[in-house]
C-alpha cells in the first residue's frame, strides 16, 4: 500500500453492491472485523473447532441490506432476513468469501479429512 493510499473505515450506513449475476444483486454493508472476531468466539467449541457455516449465517444477516432478482416458486420477491437463509448454497458461499468467512466447500472438506 502506498503512503498516499487511503482505507475507508466500516460504516454502518454504507451500501456496496455483490452483483452475483447480471440482474442479480445483494446490496450489504462490510462487517467490521470486531464482530467476526465475536462470531468466531462464539461458534469456536471447547476442542478449537470453529462452526464457520454460523458464523456466516451471522455475518450475512448483518451485512445484508437488500437485494434485487430473486425469485420465488417464479415470482418475484422483496428482500426480507428471514429469507436470506434460503439463498441458493453457491451464492451463500461466494458472499460469505465476499464478506470474509471461508466457509469450507464440500470439496476441501473431504481433501482435507483425507489428510
Amino acid at each position: 500500500m502506498s503512503k498516499n493510499q487511503l482505507i475507508n473505515l466500516v460504516d454502518e450506513n454504507e451500501r456496496n453492491v455483490f452483483e452475483f449475476a447480471e440482474g442479480v444483486e445483494i446490496y450489504y454493508r462490510r462487517v467490521p472485523q470486531i464482530m467476526m472476531n465475536t462470531w468466531q468466539r462464539r461458534y469456536t467449541n471447547a476442542r478449537g473447532v470453529t462452526d464457520w457455516t454460523r458464523v456466516s449465517e451471522e455475518a450475512i444477516k448483518y451485512a445484508a441490506l437488500g437485494w434485487k432478482g430473486f425469485a420465488d416458486k417464479g415470482k418475484v420477491v422483496e428482500f426480507s432476513p428471514e429469507l436470506l437463509m434460503r439463498l441458493p448454497g453457491e451464492i451463500v458461499l461466494d458472499f460469505s468469501d465476499l464478506l470474509g468467512v471461508a466457509i469450507p466447500r464440500s470439496s476441501e472438506k473431504v481433501s482435507a479429512e483425507k489428510n
